[in-house]
């Protein structure tokens, strides 16, 4: 066990455990499969400050290669357009609070879908990611883009109105130096904006297969406030949406504010059997003996888990993996030896179901496959 990220207490309560999970997840290159290592992957809460966290971490080194890999699993909205519609609940958020427009700084910003939508209203924008994605992004926002992990000292001292930091702060393993670094970069009563996992939402849709080791922490609003709080941050107003929480905050003098206790722990405790009652659900699915020929769509964290738990006797149920985006297609899903292929597979294709594998872009995926899919009581969800 480690320390509590936040609070440094040792006491835990585990609530998800698997012995071995690959450090990638989705799809790899076939000549790279045999080259991603497995570490084990235990998501806990810590019983004095409840935030939900990894207790047996991979080194940070190591995740640090992962990001700037060729291949790591983040859907391009501008691509895929999956994940489009999470950007815009966060961009609805964004403009209910009217901030004057001035220099904004989004920290990984990724394929720079945010950056624009800023820029178009007048924001001007920089971003800084070093994602392979970003590489891409440049070819728009030129040297505004820097492709290098974010610190103090690469921007001036006080040099922005605000930070943005999306999908970003359930990676950080020092918050204490990322928000003071995150601090440096902002001028005085500056805001941020954050988008991080929501966990009780996560843990509502079902648990299993939403954890992997690039998530180092997960949050509800109580503990993302005290975190900020006590590392020089207001929090002015928060949303609870599914599957994430969105902040907004404000650089404040005042730090070093003792853990507050809160009720998180009745939640967690309440469900904290979650993610193997959809391990047994899934289970069910490949035993029933209707069910010959499977196919899994979307290849997500989920999907990945699920070929990496389920005995191989079951696992020769699936007979196709499917994805809307073209850049996964003919690579392999990591951990199982089978291409990924196009949807329109799927009209020439004999199959008994179609699980999708994603909790929170159902009715994205379902209306994505609407021209591919003949009969609609062929699909799962989980």
């Amino acid at each position: 066990m480690k320390n509590c990220l936040f609070c440094k207490n040792r006491g835990f309560e585990v609530f998800y455990n698997l012995k071995s999970f690959p450090i990638y997840f989705g799809a790899i290159p076939k000549k790279d499969n045999y080259k991603i290592k497995k570490f084990p992957l235990q998501v806990s809460y810590c019983k004095k400050c409840n935030l939900v966290q990894q207790t047996k971490r991979v080194k940070e080194s190591i995740l640090n290669k992962v990001y700037s890999s060729k291949y790591y699993n983040c859907p391009s909205p501008k691509k895929s357009g999956m994940g489009k519609r999470e950007v815009h609940k966060f961009w609805n958020f964004f403009r209910s609070i009217k901030q004057k427009k001035g220099k904004s700084l989004e920290i990984a910003s990724f394929d720079g879908y945010l950056m624009g939508l800023m820029k178009n209203i007048g924001w001007n924008v920089y971003g800084c990611d070093p994602a392979n994605e970003s590489k891409n992004a440049q070819r728009k926002f030129g040297k505004k883009i820097k492709t290098v992990f974010y610190r103090a000292g690469v921007y001036k001292k006080k040099e922005f109105d605000l930070i943005i930091f999306r999908n970003l702060f359930e990676h950080i393993y020092d918050y204490q130096k990322f928000l003071n670094n995150v601090s440096y970069s902002l001028k005085e009563g500056g805001h941020i904006f954050i988008d991080v996992p929501n966990i009780k939402e996560i843990i509502k849709a079902g648990s299993f297969g939403v954890f992997f080791h690039q998530h180092i922490s997960y949050f509800s609003k109580n503990t993302i406030t005290s975190i900020l709080s006590s590392y020089g941050f207001k929090v002015l107003k928060i949303f609870e949406g599914n599957p994430n929480l969105f902040i907004y905050a404000q650089k404040n003098s005042i730090k070093n504010k003792p853990v507050k206790k809160n009720k998180d722990n009745i939640f967690l405790k309440k469900n904290i059997k979650k993610s193997d009652y959809t391990k047994k659900k899934i289970i069910r699915i490949f035993k029933n003996q209707k069910n010959r020929r499977i196919v899994l769509f979307g290849m997500s964290a989920l999907a990945t888990s699920i070929v990496n738990f389920i005995p191989k006797k079951l696992k020769k149920k699936i007979i196709l993996l499917s994805d809307n985006d073209m850049t996964k297609h003919d690579k392999l899903l990591c951990g199982f030896n089978m291409k990924i292929s196009n949807p329109k597979e799927l009209l020439s294709l004999k199959y008994d179901k179609l699980l999708i594998c994603s909790y929170f872009f159902k009715k994205e995926i379902v209306s994505s496959l609407k021209n591919f899919i003949k009969d609609q009581k062929k699909i799962v969800f989980i």
